[in-house]
């Protein structure tokens, strides 16, 4: 079966938190599951909406600095993980600096290719 997504997903350690824009208060924090160029995808306990409109700041294990921006949540999915209820959800960027993630998404890729010449060796 042909990859249909335009962009390659990247398994990441790091959190994020969601601020819902549709006047509900408070925030969600969340486990951040992968990242692409266009948007990451995360586990949470509490459950957004699909088309809801979202500020986030994410805190990367391999970024050495908070990556804040705006985003749409498209898609929820219930899942259990470690025998709980979680929500895995996926944000579409929509407000964000594009030179960072691909900054970050660079970073990403040296670190893969350094592991894998690390364990060639």
């Amino acid at each position: 079966m042909q990859e249909k997504r335009k962009y390659i997903r990247y398994a990441v350690e790091g959190s994020v938190i969601l601020k819902p824009e549709d006047g509900a208060s408070g925030s969600i924090k969340a486990d951040l599951a992968d990242i692409s160029f266009i948007g990451a995808g995360f586990f949470a306990k509490e459950k957004i909406e699909t088309g809801t409109n979202v500020s986030f700041e994410f805190t990367l294990k391999l970024w050495d600095r908070p990556v804040t921006g705006k985003g749409k949540i498209k898609y929820v999915h219930e899942v259990k993980r470690l025998d709980s209820k979680f929500f895995r959800m996926g944000i579409e960027f929509i407000d964000i600096h594009k030179e960072t993630i691909r900054s970050i998404i660079n970073h990403i890729q040296a670190y893969i290719c350094a592991a894998a010449k690390k364990r060639a060796a």
